[in-house]
């Protein structure tokens, strides 16, 4: 297409677009709007409710609009058949493009019936629908009017009279029932009930019976508007849907395998082992196995077997059979076939950074994993993790940093030090041993080292719900090498200089999680809270033996060195809402603060926060924001790039839309910043006032692509500030300055994050 044509196409489009409907085939005519109007005298919640649900309905759905255009049929008229399914003509035409709406009688007068059927199982016996079509030169405009009527409420719930075994455990089971008298009558909670049934019954031993052999009879009070409800049991059903079952045999299959399977068998207990290999050991593996000999069948017992043996993470499937046992009448005979997981596994994953003092450079990460390492289902890892950067430009260019870290974890599934009893639960326990070292360097000015060992324990205690504890938690930080530049610069910075000392950090952690962004409801939502505690234990000590108490002038030492003494809280909630069935709102409040006391008069330089960086304010580059309203000088920009304080503050709000296939789109926006607890003369503004915190808040805003591959997602955000705290009260907004054209302002103000997940 030469330049001519393509302004002949442009400005087409741009006419067609304008028109609102684009170029027609002669005799047809679309659908421009369809609405729904429910007349309900009392205006219940109900009604509303229904309302909602009934405007998803509708259909034919509209092509879509921008204004008064529907940009999306024009592109759909304007592009040629493609003689392929594939390459840009038919990616115009066919994913940006949208096809015309036609009118359809026949959808309106079925979907006039689905009204009112709908209606009908919502408690709305007497509704009525009916629909009017406007017709004009190129389009009908549909319109639905429901007139819903009085809804039905329930009067009374009779269940089948106590007369057998069956009857006595569906009678006990109406304690829990969903249905209550007084509620709108609900064909869906109808279904509900009779799955909560069918759920108490499998979980004591009716392993053949299924919700259908239950049925609701629903009798209208004539001229109340009530019904009444009889629960009973089919006379159809099956003889053993009616008879409690018990598990005979339960045999184990530990390492399945389809091809070359020449397994042993084994006693242990009441089980019956089968292995080819003894992959795991027996009292382990067990521990996660809930079915045991000559008790009820338990659905609920079935499941947490599964989910424990796939929680335990050596496995890569397993499954469940039951036959009827031939030695026993209402007895079945189980077995559990697993087919182990690969043992080993390496990956490594590569990355680059660029950071806000101009350094740049590629980095690292190599992971070994080894499954079921000592035959307990144990998890063995080590990561190492690599980066080296390069002053590209500035003062140093030329300068080298580099970091590496290594660290090793040992996943136990079990709870060890504590004994625990053995109880039927969904989900694994977990405690994780952990030991790790790193070394940053910055080749010009210092070499910074960091050691840490660990003991964590993690159990979850409903699908949402997680607690995490680590009652041992050791680090220690030590500066191992200093320029003489570096060590002038301490020198003028005490309290930097106090976050960079040698120093313990003994103590616990805790963390409460709350997740429900798994969940199918349209609002998701997810809430930590952290708290973090060091030096308690040993200043308690330090105090009871010695009668002294411990100060940053007379500091509790170990080993000869000091011990850090504060606490750290955080809190992270997230809210997440689907504005369409593509399309989000994700919102993230995050806050922290470290509080030093005793030895500390600051927090150590690893336990602070910092701001900026691909996953915080995207528009201000990783640890260049803040405390406060302070800006380091220019003359210290190049040589301490790191701003951290013991307080943070932070909120984003982002919109995410898809593209076309992998491709996704967010406009976001990012509000926070660091503070410090105390006063310090060489950071001025720095220090947290409730009275005046929010006038140093920075914003930054931004757009980004992301490649969303389910399994991984590529992220590239562009971003830029709208509102520096460090400038003058009155000059921090800096709307009148924006200006994208413009060489100095993007190199001065737009930031580039790339990275591999989501920001939150």
């Amino acid at each position: 297409m030469n330049k001519n044509n393509l302004h002949i196409f442009l400005l087409s489009l741009f006419i067609s677009s304008c028109t609102g409907l684009g170029k027609l085939p002669e005799g047809q005519k679309i659908v421009t709007e369809n609405s729904l109007t429910i007349t309900d005298k009392k205006k219940s919640e109900d009604s509303r409710e229904v309302e909602a649900d009934l405007k998803k309905e509708l259909r034919p759905k509209p092509n879509g609009k921008f204004l008064w255009m529907r940009p999306g049929l024009s592109l759909y008229h304007s592009i040629k058949e493609p003689q392929k399914e594939k390459g840009v003509q038919y990616w115009l035409k066919y994913k940006l493009g949208q096809p015309p709406v036609l009118f359809d009688e026949e959808i309106c007068s079925k979907l006039n019936l689905t009204f009112e059927n709908r209606l009908y199982h919502k408690g709305y016996f007497n509704a009525h629908s009916e629909f009017k079509i406007h017709e004009k030169k190129k389009t009908f405009q549909i319109e639905y009017f429901i007139q819903t009527n009085e809804v039905y409420k329930i009067d009374t719930v009779i269940f089948p009279e106590p007369v057998d075994q069956i009857t006595q455990a569906i009678n006990q089971s109406r304690t829990e029932t969903f249905i209550t008298k007084g509620m709108t009558y609900s064909l869906e909670r109808l279904k509900e009930e009779r799955k909560r049934i069918n759920r108490e019954l499998k979980n004591s031993g009716y392993y053949y019976f299924t919700p259908d052999y239950l049925i609701f009879k629903a009798d209208s009070i004539q001229g109340d508007h009530r019904v009444e409800l009889k629960l009973l049991l089919k006379n159809d059903n099956p003889e053993e849907s009616l008879e409690v079952f018990k598990i005979d045999r339960v045999y184990v299959a530990e390492d399945f395998r389809l091809k070359n399977y020449l397994p042993d068998t084994s006693s242990y207990g009441n089980y019956t082992m089968i292995s080819a290999d003894n992959y795991m050991k027996p009292e382990v593996l067990l521990n996660s196995v809930f079915l045991q000999s000559d008790s009820l069948y338990s659905k609920k017992d079935h499941n947490n077997t599964l989910r424990q043996l796939m929680g335990i993470g050596a496995y890569k499937y397993v499954n469940a059979r039951y036959t009827e046992s031939p030695d026993k009448q209402n007895a079945l005979d189980a077995l559990l076939t697993l087919t182990p997981s690969q043992k080993m596994s390496v990956s490594t994953e590569l990355n680059a950074v660029n950071k806000s003092n101009n350094f740049a450079g590629p980095g690292m990460k190599l992971s070994f994993k080894s499954r079921n390492f000592l035959r307990g289902a144990e998890v063995f890892s080590i990561n190492l993790n690599g980066r080296f950067e390069k002053q590209i430009t500035g003062e140093k260019e030329g300068d080298l940093a580099y970091e590496v870290s290594v660290d090793a974890n040992l996943d136990i599934p079990q709870i060890i030090l504590f004994k625990t009893k053995k109880v039927s639960r969904p989900y694994v326990p977990f405690t994780s041993i952990s030991i790790g070292t790193g070394i940053y360097s910055r080749q010009s000015l210092y070499k910074f080292g960091t050691y840490n060992t660990g003991l964590e324990y993690t159990w979850r205690k409903t699908r949402f719900l997680t607690h995490q504890l680590k009652p041992v938690n050791i680090s220690l930080t030590n500066l191992l090498d200093a320029s003489e530049e570096f060590k002038y610069f301490l020198l003028q910075n005490p309290s930097l200089a106090k976050s960079f000392e040698e120093q313990f950090i003994l103590g616990a952690s805790y963390n409460f999680i709350f997740n429900h962004l798994h969940d199918s409801e349209k609002a998701q939502y997810y809430f930590s809270f952290g708290v973090d505690p060091s030096g308690n234990l040993v200043g308690l000590i330090h105090k009871l033996t010695s009668g002294e108490i411990n100060s940053s002038e007379n500091p509790t030492k170990l080993f000869g060195l000091p011990v850090s003494q504060y606490f750290r809280f955080r809190i992270d909630s997230r809210y997440y809402i689907k504005t369409d069935e593509e399309a989000t709102i994700a919102t993230r409040l995050f806050g922290g603060v470290g509080l030093p006391y005793g030895n500390s008069t600051i927090m150590p330089y690893v336990k602070q926060f910092y701001s900026g960086g691909t996953n915080s304010i995207r528009a201000f580059r990783a640890r260049s924001l803040g405390p406060g309203s302070y800006q380091p000088p220019d003359s210290l920009d190049n040589l301490l790039i790191d701003q951290t304080g013991e307080i943070k503050l932070e909120a984003n709000v982002e919109y995410r839309f898809p593209i076309a296939g992998y491709l996704k789109g967010a406009l976001f926006t990012d509000i926070g910043n660091i503070w410090l607890v105390r006063e310090d003369s060489l950071r001025q503004g720095g220090k947290f006032d409730l009275n005046t915190f929010y006038k140093e808040l920075a914003v930054g805003v931004g757009v980004g692509l992301r490649i969303d591959l389910n399994l991984v997602v590529f992220r590239l955000d562009w971003a830029f500030p709208v509102r520096k705290p460090w400038l003058p009260e009155g000059e921090r907004w800096m709307f009148r300055e924006i200006n994208p054209f413009d060489h100095h302002w993007r190199k001065e103000n737009l930031v580039w994050n790339i990275s591999i997940g989501y920001p939150f």
